[in-house]
């Protein structure tokens, strides 16, 4: 009677990838420093391909799922996706992952932190960073009239004004983090400090009976006053570190009294000494 044939196909699909994981769903590193090691988990069969977007940045690699190396640019949180496949289907994942630098460290502007500066004179002070890269740079309060922080963390410019001792805090930023330090800072304008002490003041008369001795005006921030006829300096000034000295070649001078020029630029003197309120001045004990 005859025969029939009959032709019956047979598909096996894997048993499906399922319950795709990593250890977390957000993962930050830290560029030339860590090392990334990121294993998948899953449920189900086993993946015969992987795929995953966007493709892990410099330094990294991505083989069986698995996330490998030394990351060596910085990276913003970013979104990958994951893929698991078999002939069963495909499971994914999403994470996130960022590549931050370094925390700034070791920078510096100079051997010292509390400099002083003269008015109309260049400034070119440089930032010395032993560190990682640095992205941006911050100061507070402003610099002195006249002085910038640039771009590259170096302090430069003429300053303008005298400006008394101020504290300035100053960070140096990347996507790792901030490094902060201070800088006390000061603007001296010697010709204006002589203005403030002579103001008013005009031929000074100590007497014949008074001797001064010479007061030798010594330091770059050191400037004479006053000088006998022989034009040798007898009351000089300077700045002293943060503070401010005035000598005068005898005790007798600074005590002079009667609303004459020697009284005058006594109190001129203290006045210029203090340079401000609450400050503490010495002087021999019995002056008026």
């Amino acid at each position: 009677g005859g025969s029939n044939t009959t032709l019956i196909e047979f598909q096996f699909n894997d048993e499906p990838v399922s319950l795709l994981t990593y250890s977390s769903t957000e993962f930050s590193f830290v560029r030339h420093v860590d090392t990334v090691n990121l294993m998948p988990m899953w449920t189900g069969g086993a993946p015969v391909s992987w795929a995953i977007y966007p493709f892990p940045s410099a330094g990294l690699t991505f083989t069986q799922g698995n996330i490998q190396g030394v990351p060596s640019v910085t990276m913003p949180p970013t979104p990958y996706t994951v893929w698991a496949n078999n002939t069963g289907g495909s499971s994914s994942v999403t994470f996130t992952m960022s590549i931050l630098d370094q925390t700034p460290v070791n920078i510096s502007w100079g051997d010292e932190s509390v400099i002083a500066f003269a008015v109309n004179t260049d400034v070119q002070l440089n930032v010395t960073n032993d560190g990682p890269i640095v992205t941006s740079w911050e100061v507070d309060p402003r610099l002195p009239t006249g002085l910038s922080l640039s771009t590259d963390g170096n302090i430069h410019g003429t300053p303008l004004l005298g400006t008394p001792w101020q504290e300035y805090r100053l960070w140096a930023n990347n996507s790792g983090g901030s490094f902060t330090t201070t800088l006390t800072l000061a603007v001296h304008d010697l010709e204006l400090d002589w203005q403030n002490i002579t103001a008013g003041v005009g031929t000074l008369n100590y007497g014949s009976s008074t001797t001064p001795s010479q007061i030798l005006p010594l330091g770059e921030w050191s400037f004479p006053i006053a000088v006998n006829p022989d034009d040798e300096p007898i009351i000089s000034a300077s700045h002293a570190g943060q503070g401010r000295v005035v000598g005068f070649g005898h005790e007798s001078m600074v005590a002079k009294q009667g609303g004459s020029n020697e009284t005058t630029l006594s109190l001129n003197a203290i006045q210029w000494a203090c340079d401000g309120f609450e400050k503490v001045v010495g002087v021999q004990e019995d002056y008026d």
